[in-house]
């Protein structure tokens, strides 16, 4: 296996696990160089979770996804406090190949994708690519075959979580997340039916039962 080239704090690592992750709220408040969620060959879902970066610089980062084996993250927020900077999803060895990325908040970051091929051969130089706006995250996609990245968003920090408390991870009534996700209780994706505190998905209030992105619904 090759090893990341960097020294960074890992909030959640899993190597070769295979799950369902739903409703979880993941927050780093680590101001130097942290991943959120490390996955090495890891056949997983993540499916209406909170993700929240902390205020570090470039070496931050919200997903490293390395190895052939890819997950499925839909209906997430991955977003970041503080500046501008960092990598959402950063793809290690597995350049040639897309996982559903479909209906998620991602905000914060300076680069929404690094996809990075890494030898053991010395002689072979590294491959680097690097997708810095939603619609680069597009656009690559639909280079590759399409599909894939598909119906993201993009809303600041502030505009997506109540103002009332530092630690409220509950939607502002007017944020973009809310009845913005995608159906998972089919069973392609066996998503959540219920949302981090027991409330239903999709919840009726606005009128349509459409899934909210995150781990919680708006009620």
């Amino acid at each position: 296996m090759n090893q990341i080239p960097h020294l960074n704090i890992y909030i959640l690592s899993l190597e070769q696990v295979k799950g369902n992750f739903y409703n979880n709220i993941l927050v780093s408040s680590i101001s130097g160089e942290s991943v959120n969620v490390h996955l090495i060959e890891s056949d997983s879902k993540w499916i209406n979770n909170t993700i929240i970066g902390g205020s570090g610089r470039e070496i931050t980062k919200g997903f490293i996804v390395q190895g052939s084996i890819l997950p499925v993250i839909i209906n997430n927020i991955i977003t970041k406090r503080g500046d501008i900077e960092g990598i959402a999803f950063h793809l290690i060895n597995n350049a040639d190949r897309l996982f559903p990325l479909l209906a998620n908040n991602i905000s914060g970051w300076e680069m929404m994708l690094k996809v990075s091929e890494i030898s053991t051969n010395p002689s072979i130089k590294p491959i680097s690519i690097n997708v810095k706006t939603l619609d680069d995250l597009n656009e690559y996609d639909s280079v590759l075959s399409g599909g894939f990245f598909d119906i993201n968003i993009s809303e600041e920090f502030g505009k997506t979580f109540l103002p009332s408390a530092w630690n409220d991870y509950h939607l502002a009534p007017t944020s973009m997340c809310i009845d913005n996700g995608i159906d998972v209780s089919t069973p392609k994706f066996n998503g959540p039916k219920t949302d981090f505190e027991g409330n239903s998905r999709p919840s009726l209030k606005s009128g349509a039962p459409i899934y909210d992105i995150g781990a919680y619904e708006h009620y």
